[in-house]
């Protein structure tokens, strides 16, 4: 029966959750095919088929969204028993060296992290911004945001956060002077704003579909700071080719950001959050680690981000 093991419990709710077997290897740290042998032992102890294959891709049948929606409130509630258990008899203490996007660190981080400390007060923080693999491997950070996976990945234990989706826009005054801007050939007319920098490689390509266009423009701008694109953009100064969704939702729902160039995008990109496998033994990164991840993905499906 189910409750005899809950561990490919785990397995088929981060699978409902994430949608990818390669991701939830890597949520847990194992290879693939011991998701999919935990998975195909799940679906036998429940004695019906919980998903279907279409193509390559793994999809859960009604009959397993049905499961997952009556099993992941009370697996929630379960860990989270243990979790207060844990805080009683070993409380988690000291800092937390993290550093994240610096687009998210100031819509989001500041009530995530106020929210953990609620939980566990004797927690504290030291934050910075864009610090990447380089600050991570030579611990002068605990815990990093990373868009992608990178080459070489073995020592490290990356969750998924979300996934990032990329928008290009300009002001409405900028569409009225300068239209039409529905494909990439309007962006030889224009400055381009370009998010890029130290740390991530600045956009030359959009797609639509599996179509590819290189980025020919009046003047190509390339900035790691998402405050002084979105500046530039509201002012009329150019069009912003890959803002992340998050960072300028509330300007287009207020309508002084409108979406250009049709159906032309830069792909979109999972979302990690990302450590070392020696900093996941520390009881207080891994738990912070996977409750920020958790906390995250609710804020990304919450606002359809």
């Amino acid at each position: 029966m189910l409750r005899n093991n809950l561990g490919n419990l785990r397995y088929f709710i981060a699978f409902a959750e994430l949608q990818r077997i390669s991701a939830v290897a890597v949520r847990f740290d194992v290879n693939e095919s011991t998701v999919s042998r935990a998975l195909r032992a799940f679906q036998e102890e429940v004695g019906h088929p919980l998903f279907s294959q279409n193509g390559r891709k793994l999809n859960l049948t009604d009959y397993g969204l049905m499961v997952y929606n009556r099993l992941s409130g009370p697996l929630k509630s379960l860990d989270e028993a243990y979790d207060n258990i844990s805080k009683v008899e070993h409380e988690i203490k000291g800092t937390i060296r993290l550093s994240t996007a610096a687009g998210f660190a100031s819509t989001h981080l500041v009530n995530l992290l106020d929210r953990f400390c609620e939980i566990y007060p004797g927690v504290r923080f030291e934050t910075r911004v864009d610090s990447g693999l380089t600050a991570l491997r030579s611990c002068k950070v605990d815990i990093i945001t990373l868009t992608s996976v990178p080459d070489k990945s073995d020592d490290l234990v990356m969750i998924e956060r979300g996934i990032n989706t990329y928008e290009a826009v300009a002001s409405p005054d900028f569409i009225e002077k300068f239209a039409p801007l529905d494909t990439v050939e309007d962006l030889k007319k224009v400055r381009v704003f370009a998010y890029g920098g130290r740390e991530r490689e600045s956009t030359k390509f959009l797609y639509r579909g599996t179509e590819k266009k290189p980025i020919v423009c009046l003047d190509y701008f390339s900035s790691d700071s998402l405050w002084t694109i979105k500046k530039a953009v509201l002012e009329g100064k150019g069009v912003a080719i890959d803002i992340p969704r998050f960072f300028c939702l509330e300007e287009i729902e207020k309508g002084t950001l409108v979406p250009i160039l049709g159906i032309w995008r830069k792909p979109t990109a999972p979302l990690f959050t990302v450590l070392t496998k020696t900093s996941w033994n520390t009881p207080r990164f891994r738990i912070f680690a996977q409750w920020f991840s958790e906390e995250s993905r609710r804020i990304y499906q919450s606002r359809r981000l």
